[in-house]
């Protein structure tokens, strides 16, 4: 059995773990969670059933799943399904375009070109860091991003403070797809994206 730390609710005193089978002789099955919770004198434990969302970088479950979880959080690029599930531009594009067959995922026309499940809304903060042809004139920052982050960046920044150093160019890169479009420009947002963790891991201290 493989054992990660989800998130520690230190308010409700309640540790949430993910519990993953990794003997390949066994039956698969799917990741699930594990809370334990911490009171005086007593600890309880518990299941946790895991959300679609958080299972988009579960490599056992189905690719077409992954990427409906992620876009539940809200439109996203083919760059930014990429980043999120760990998949290959190819394997993303192929599953996008069976998941539109299906009329599961709908293509928003941009540059680039926004996904979204079908029925799901477009709302003004999904289109903030990628521009569109509405109205909108909000300033495309990361202290915008930061300050109201959505679901996929709230998971990076998790996984992010497990190990900084190694988590911070993935970190930079997603959020320039975020802003700008492009994940190759990480370099332009580097210096942000590093104030930006350091105000909020000052605030948390």
């Amino acid at each position: 059995m493989q054992f990660e730390l989800d998130e520690y609710d230190k308010e409700n005193s309640a540790l949430d773990i993910r519990v993953r089978q990794t003997k390949t002789n066994f039956t698969p099955v799917e990741p699930f969670g594990v809370r334990f919770t911490f009171e005086e004198k007593k600890v309880s434990i518990e299941t946790r059933a895991l959300l679609d969302t958080e299972l988009i970088e579960e490599e056992r479950i189905p690719m077409k799943d992954r990427i409906v979880g992620a876009l539940r959080n809200g439109p996203a690029t083919n760059a930014e399904l990429q980043k999120l599930t760990g998949a290959g531009d190819g394997t993303v594009r192929n599953k996008l375009s069976e998941l539109m067959q299906e009329g599961t995922v709908i293509a928003d026309d941009g540059r680039p070109k926004t996904y979204r499940l079908a029925g799901q809304e477009v709302s003004l903060s999904s289109h903030l860091y990628r521009g569109n042809d509405s109205d909108d004139t909000s300033e495309k920052t990361v202290s915008v991003l930061f300050a109201n982050p959505p679901g996929w960046l709230v998971k990076q920044l998790r996984v992010y403070r497990e190990d900084p150093e190694r988590h911070l160019k993935p970190l930079c890169a997603a959020v320039a797809a975020a802003i700008l479009g492009d994940p190759d420009r990480a370099p332009e947002v580097e210096e942000d994206v590093r104030k930006e963790v350091r105000t909020q891991s000052d605030g948390d201290g």
